[in-house]
């Protein structure tokens, strides 16, 4: 399995994507969408600019900084 590893997503547009055990540490999301997008055991410790909504997308397991 291709484990994905970004550090810049501005813009981008992640509406449905699996994101599964993705690396997103430190990245800045800046005016990204995440909509019903699979982010199961993913990677978010010190990224930026983040609005990722529990209600419409799936983040079990998921490391996300505070």
């Amino acid at each position: 399995m291709l484990k994905l590893q970004l550090k810049s997503c501005r813009e981008v547009d992640f509406s449905a994507a699996d994101l599964t055990d993705g690396n997103f540490e430190g990245a800045d999301f800046e005016g990204s969408k995440f909509y019903k997008t699979n982010l199961t055991s993913a990677n978010f410790r010190k990224a930026t600019n983040h609005h990722i909504d529990v209600r419409t997308n799936t983040i079990k397991k998921a490391q996300l900084s505070a």
